[in-house]
């Protein structure tokens, strides 16, 4: 049963990612998935529960961290155990013929799924806020500790290293990059901006 929802979630992820979520038939999805309409609709009921199904699976698989399993004890270790973990998402393994990680059509999956469902946004932008929320945070203790120094503010400092990886994540999107050379660019900012800030 597991097996069979999984098949037509990604099935389904490699139609709405080549041709959008309205160009995607629900006949096109149940014909590709080599099933019955009767047994397709024993798991979804229409395109837009799907969907929802896809950004949701998808959307946490591949694009939420847990900030808390990350070091507290320096700003830097902080940074690197985060792109750690998201250069080892699976969106970003070879073996993936989806290849996520340098996929504009992914990007505009999720922005559609943005602006046509303000459920997925939601879910999107309280994400984005407690990203923005861990980075103060760590920054505030590296400022405690004495690791950093900087008129900027907690807040400022955090949008930098945030708003720094969704530029250079965009960019490297849109020149085809590989997943590892949009990690080592993204540190490269990271460290020279760090380097700035550092006591």
């Amino acid at each position: 049963m597991k097996n069979t929802k999984e098949h037509i979630l990604t099935v389904a992820l490699g139609l709405f990612l080549k041709n959008s979520f309205k160009g995607v038939t629900m006949n096109e999805i149940v014909k590709t998935t080599g099933m019955s309409k009767g047994a397709f609709y024993h798991y979804f009921k229409s395109k837009e529960a799907l969907f929802l199904a896809i950004l949701d699976e998808y959307y946490s698989k591949f694009m939420i961290q847990d900030f808390s399993s990350f070091s507290h004890d320096s700003l830097y270790q902080f940074s690197r155990e985060m792109m750690f973990d998201y250069g080892n998402k699976p969106q970003c393994a070879e073996e993936n013929e989806l290849h996520m990680c340098g996929d504009m059509n992914y990007v505009f999956l999720v922005l559609e799924g943005i602006r046509l469902f303000p459920s997925f946004r939601k879910k999107a932008l309280e994400h984005q806020k407690r990203e923005i929320d861990a980075w103060t945070e760590i920054i505030g203790i590296a400022r405690k500790k004495g690791e950093i120094k900087s008129v900027m503010t907690d807040d400022q400092i955090a949008n930098i290293f945030v708003f720094t990886t969704d530029g250079v994540g965009l960019r490297a999107i849109m020149s085809n990059g590989t997943a590892e050379e949009k990690r080592k660019e993204i540190l490269g900012v990271w460290d020279g901006f760090y380097n700035q800030i550092k006591a």
